[in-house]
């Protein structure tokens, strides 16, 4: 099969699974703990970014055991796959952020009466 098209479809698959257990407030108790763990400390830290940040450390580490050719496979799907992740969650947060500010716009205010 062609290698190029199992890193796009399995990149997809990922990304799709990660975003669920995500937005459910779960994890694949991977190495994502580690990333929703820092999230939770410091909101500014990327979950998606985070992500890729570990497994690109683990497949330079695999390197020395797995050889060149499966590293850069590894980096190709990596880097996909947490590329679609952020663009996921990216989504998901605009519509929540824009959800809530149409609920506070519609919410009637007081004026006060003189």
């Amino acid at each position: 099969m062609n290698i190029v098209l199992v890193i796009f479809i399995s990149s997809i698959l990922i990304a799709i699974g990660y975003y669920l257990c995500i937005t459910a407030n779960a994890s694949t108790v991977g190495f994502d703990v580690i990333a929703l763990i820092l999230h939770h400390k410091n909101e500014k830290i990327d979950i998606a970014v985070t992500i890729r940040i570990i497994n690109l450390i683990v497949l330079l580490l695999g390197l020395l055991v797995y050889g060149y050719a499966s590293i850069v496979k590894g980096i190709a799907f990596t880097l996909f796959f947490s590329y679609l992740l952020k663009k996921m969650l990216d989504r998901k947060q605009k519509a929540v952020k824009s959800a809530t500010e149409s609920v506070l716009d519609e919410t009637p205010r007081v004026t006060e009466v003189k």
